[in-house]
């Protein structure tokens, strides 16, 4: 929950200002987070410039899996982080963080009906990032049940800042 306010408050913070208008950081007198790295950071700071960005990565099934290559664009949309993930095989995926702190984070997608498991599906993901690297897991489950049908492990260097 606290990460989810912090990632409010440092959107609310750094967006443009309106007349009369105070951001929601000034207002509470909370502490500025220190930007990430100065060669990464975006036009924000906080636990949300740490992952923004352009990565490519790789998702494994198992420890001998070659894996499957993807790219994923992360940016700060509405008070969020969003994920738009585009595999080199399959469908791509758009994620909505609901959980960030300064180096971990929880996103999941909107249900949808998946073809291979004939059923409505959430992909749910949680990762670790530090620097340029990422790493974590990612779970099909079931829309109703929320059984996992798929687990994988992913890998990601981030290749640029901006998306």
């Amino acid at each position: 929950m606290r990460a989810a306010l912090w990632v409010v408050l440092v959107f609310a913070a750094c967006a443009p200002s309106e007349s009369g208008r105070k951001s929601a950081a000034a207002d509470s007198g909370a502490a500025t987070a220190p930007a990430a790295a100065a060669t990464s950071a975006p036009a924000f700071s906080g636990p949300a410039a740490g992952l923004v960005g352009r990565w490519d990565g790789r998702t494994y099934r198992s420890a001998k899996d070659t894996g499957i290559a993807y790219s994923a664009v992360r940016r700060a949309e509405g008070g969020a982080v969003v994920s738009t993930v585009t595999p080199s095989a399959g469908p791509t995926l758009v994620f909505k963080t609901s959980s960030l702190t300064d180096s971990t984070f929880v996103q999941e997608t909107s249900s949808r009906y998946d073809s291979t498991y004939k059923t409505d599906v959430i992909t749910y993901s949680e990762g670790r990032f530090f620097g340029d690297s990422m790493s974590g897991t990612t779970e099909v489950r079931a829309a109703k049940g929320g059984k996992v049908l798929n687990k994988t492990t992913f890998k990601a260097k981030r290749v640029a800042v901006r998306p």
